[in-house]
């Protein structure tokens, strides 16, 4: 069924993004990709076909996301940032899925498990460096795990990784976050650990944060500013389904919070906050059309919003572009995130493809 909406993932500007990183980093570290939450909304199966033999890892938040990968993906390694019931570990190792051990009784926990059941299992160490979600925060409880993991016949240490609490806005806490993880990692000997602590920020701004692998999500799906020329992968475009007159005095909208002050000319869009586009939007937007900026105006409903369009020259059924470039003008996922007063994370995953076409574009 075509809709009047499509929502373009450029696999091609995808790669690339991912070859730069490569090409910032060198041969001797290690790419994880972060794909949860459904590759950040972008769709796991095309993100992961695009990136399959450039990245090392894909990072999920849980077992059933992994388990999504594998149906398409056998071989390239999985680790679970979130936590993993017990029940789940078997599952785990038939399936070479990695999970995260974020404490000492979750250690005891897993390495009971694994040994009563013969489970093989690899594990990442998650360090409690200042975000204070997850992760060891005595160092002796984490060398202490450490010593037990290596004694076990089933159980490995793949991984050793932490979380910056923030990105360009707090360096000084980042530089305050490595320094301690450092303090963890000076009791791992294995040289066959992969550490990683560095996210898009820090993998593009110091070196020293990349040890020996790196953990991107939005840069790779060029999502943030960045000095390596990533582009942004995902565009949003529709087209105008309804134009009419309005006469001075009349209102848009539920609960008319938008009257007109002089006659108008209105179109309507076809997606709604059902989509992604977020009331917040309402009144305080604009989107591309003909290469103008038209206005929304009303609050956005949850199929269709509507645009002033006076003054512009269209038609029915132009196309919108909600998100990307049109002529001389331009809509980034910041330029949501700044309206929104909110991150552009949340923006992305917001938008929702059930219905537009979804459209990969080689």
């Amino acid at each position: 069924m075509k809709s009047f909406s499509d929502y373009i993932i450029n696999t091609k500007v995808l790669k690339q993004n991912a070859i730069n990183i490569k090409t910032l980093i060198g041969s001797n570290i290690k790419l994880c990709a972060v794909v949860k939450a459904n590759a950040y909304g972008l769709g796991v199966e095309t993100v992961c076909k695009t990136l399959f033999g450039i990245v090392d890892f894909f990072a999920v938040s849980n077992v059933s996301e992994g388990l999504g990968i594998r149906v398409f993906d056998k071989s390239t390694k999985i680790v679970v940032l979130g936590m993993t019931s017990l029940e789940n570990l078997g599952i785990c190792s038939q399936n070479d899925i990695s999970i995260s051990v974020s404490n000492l009784q979750m250690c005891n926990k897993i390495l009971e498990y694994c040994s009563q059941n013969k489970v093989y299992l690899n594990v990442h160490i998650q360090v409690n460096s200042g975000l204070n979600r997850y992760g060891f925060r005595k160092i002796a409880e984490f060398i202490k795990a450490i010593k037990l993991i290596d004694k076990s016949e089933y159980v490995s240490v793949e991984g050793v990784y932490s979380h910056f609490a923030t990105k360009q806005n707090d360096v000084e806490f980042i530089k305050k976050q490595f320094m301690r993880f450092n303090q963890f990692k000076k009791y791992v000997q294995s040289k066959k650990v992969v550490f990683h602590i560095a996210n898009s920020f820090a993998t593009t701004n110091n070196r020293i944060f990349k040890l020996n692998m790196v953990r991107n999500g939005f840069l790779i799906y060029g999502g943030t500013k960045n000095n390596i020329e990533n582009k942004f992968v995902l565009e949003i475009k529709s087209k105008l389904v309804n134009i009419f007159e309005v006469k001075k005095g009349d209102t848009i909208g539920y609960d008319r919070t938008y009257l007109v002050k002089s006659n108008m000319k209105i179109g309507v869009v076809p997606l709604g906050y059902a989509d992604g586009m977020d009331r917040r939007l309402s009144n305080n937007f604009s989107v591309l059309i003909c290469g103008k900026k038209c206005p929304i105006v009303g609050l956005i409903c949850m199929d269709v919003f509507m645009v002033d369009l006076t003054g512009v020259d269209c038609e029915l059924y132009s196309e919108v572009v909600l998100l990307g470039r049109q002529k001389q003008n331009s809509i980034s996922i910041d330029d949501y995130a700044k309206a929104m007063n909110t991150s552009p994370y949340e923006v992305l995953l917001g938008f929702n493809y059930r219905r537009m076409n979804y459209v990969i574009k080689k």
